[in-house]
């Protein structure tokens, strides 16, 4: 089972959701599925960013566009985090580091 935006970008659910029964009911089981399934997407999205061998456009191209802005998020805050901890032993990293 899947979900598809607007823009033709697909979710699949880690699990199945029937629309049967109370509509509030099916609804509410289809809004845990989504979220679960966007946490599963957003953790391989970490794991990704954190690979030795990382490809920015490639990310980007593998992953919905929230969860590549998300991406670009979490990059950031990694290497500005780098910078900062790096700027202790070395004045000018900062003048040299690309973020």
């Amino acid at each position: 089972m899947t979900i598809v935006s607007g823009e033709g970008e697909i979710v699949h659910l880690e699990r199945p959701v029937r629309a049967e029964g109370s509509v509030e009911v099916w609804l509410m089981s289809l809004l845990t599925a989504s979220q679960e399934s966007i946490h599963c997407i957003i953790r391989q999205a970490f794991h990704f960013i954190n690979d030795n061998q990382f490809d920015f456009l490639d990310f980007l191209s593998r992953f919905q566009a929230q969860v590549g802005i998300l991406g670009v998020q979490m990059v950031w805050t990694r290497d500005s985090e780098t910078a900062l901890l790096q700027s202790r032993s070395d004045r000018k990293i900062m003048q040299v580091c690309q973020i």
